[in-house]
């Protein structure tokens, strides 16, 4: 993402006027999804559940909560990286190609549903015959 998003910011400064708003709507769309990526592979942006751990140490009882990552896991990061980058990449796509505001608003509504609709199902449990 990182060298391919550069690659594209340098690309869009050698074109017309016209077009170097798409290049750069690229890139920012390739950055944040770099960071967003980055983020998972570093452990981060996933969802943990506290469960309370209670140990006795002498006459006290200490109870402390420990992070234990959700299985399967559900990484938020990449439903938030769906969130802005795929929208914005089928902006460019509509732009491209011309598409009316309707059919763009309509596109982009349908995307953000799949999204949400998505991250939901997550929460359901598994033996929900909706999920399979």
């Amino acid at each position: 993402f990182f060298v391919g998003a550069f690659a594209t910011f340098f690309y869009g400064t050698r074109q017309n006027k016209e077009s170097r708003g798409l290049y750069y709507l690229l890139f920012l769309l390739l950055s944040f999804a770099f960071t967003c990526y980055t983020t998972m592979a570093l452990s981060h942006g996933r969802l943990y559940s506290n469960q309370p751990v209670i140990s006795d140490e002498g006459s006290n009882l200490v109870i402390t909560l420990v992070s234990i990552p959700t299985s399967p896991p559900m990484f938020y990061a990449r439903y938030i990286s769906w969130a802005v980058v795929t929208p914005g990449l089928l902006y460019a796509l509509t732009w491209v190609h011309a598409m009316p505001t309707r059919t763009l608003l309509l596109v982009l509504s349908l995307d953000e549903m799949m999204i949400f609709l998505g991250a939901a199902a997550f929460f359901f449990p598994s033996s929900n015959p909706l999920k399979w």
